[in-house]
């Protein structure tokens, strides 16, 4: 996907679309990556893909929509954008925005976890993924530290994966169950 979006696109002519193309290609890539991690099913990674190419068409300036009908491209493009026709264009649409916040939320997580954002921007970009009000007006109080611990909990509020001892669908290493499991054993339970 990411070498058809850059041959399609020329930065010299509107940097603005290059910018949307750009950004396309880095969704793709993450998806790509959560693919290759069990996070994305093989239907969500396809569904998901043709949601960023019917994003890359309905962002085409118009010059480029015109050459692309004459040359076919636009056809062809139009084809990798639609779907299995199961489904209604508003279930698809709303299938493939949940897609997309769950990937939203995956990359959120990944920035925070390894500090590449802070607790403010993690918590606003996920405010902006329509969480609880509760969770919204902690982000608008301030409570950003509060409010990042809540949403990374909402999404990873489960027992820890025993065979890597981490948080599922992730790599933090997962905390113990209570304090006396810190305490050294004692003699009687050895």
């Amino acid at each position: 996907m990411r070498e058809l979006l850059s041959r399609l696109v020329s930065s010299k002519k509107d940097p603005e679309f290059a910018e949307t193309v750009k950004a396309l290609v880095n969704k793709a890539e993450y998806a790509a990556n959560m693919r290759a991690r069990g996070k994305l099913t093989k239907a969500e990674h396809e569904d998901f893909e043709a949601g960023l190419y019917a994003q890359y068409l309905e962002a085409l300036p118009m010059d480029e929509f015109v050459s692309m009908q004459k040359d076919g491209r636009y056809a062809q493009l139009e084809t990798l954008a639609g779907h299995d026709g199961t489904r209604d264009g508003y279930d698809v649409r709303k299938h493939r925005d949940a897609i997309e916040k769950k990937i939203t939320a995956d990359a959120l997580d990944d920035a925070w976890l390894s500090q590449k954002i802070d607790s403010k921007r993690y918590s606003e970009e996920n405010r902006s993924l329509g969480t609880s009000d509760d969770l919204s007006q902690r982000v608008t109080d301030g409570d950003y530290d509060g409010a990042s611990s809540e949403f990374f909990a909402t999404r990873h509020d489960e027992d820890p994966d025993v065979s890597t001892g981490t948080i599922p669908g992730t790599n933090v290493p997962a905390l113990p169950k209570s304090i006396t499991s810190l305490a050294p054993a004692t003699a009687s339970e050895e």
